[in-house]
């Protein structure tokens, strides 16, 4: 039972971004990886297993928006931005892996919008923040 924090490249497509350039501009520790169903992606840490360690030492996976440790946020803004310089299109989602999770749902935003959102603290439980869709 762990957080995860992703973001997401549509199926079939490369970011130019890397793993380094990511972690460079973010500060969080990144591992990019191709998924099950295709699609590239870049899980964001701070100490590079679980997403965990961006939360307080309490909090609930039951609550519809995350409350993440506020200095991570601006480090979190920040992958974001670097892969939106190298992606048009991506996706970003905070969710817990393990029982009792709120139904995955997604949201069609801009990246300026989900930078807001990021920075307010208030991103969504389970929710895939879609920047760029067609």
């Amino acid at each position: 039972m762990c957080l995860e924090v992703t973001l997401f490249l549509p199926r079939g497509e490369k970011s130019k971004a890397s793993e380094k350039g990511v972690s460079e501009a973010s500060g969080l520790h990144v591992n990019k990886y191709r998924t099950d169903d295709g699609r590239e992606a870049f899980h964001l840490s701070q100490g590079g297993e679980c997403s965990c360690d961006l939360l307080p030492s309490k909090f609930s996976w039951k609550n519809p928006n995350w409350e993440l440790v506020p200095e991570r946020l601006p480090q979190l803004a920040a992958a974001v931005a670097k892969v939106a310089s190298q992606s048009k299109a991506f996706s970003f989602r905070a969710r817990w892996l393990g029982p009792d999770r709120p139904d995955p749902s997604s949201r069609e935003v801009g990246l300026k919008a989900l930078l807001s959102i990021i920075r307010a603290n208030a991103i969504g439980n389970g929710v895939e923040y879609v920047v760029g869709a067609a």
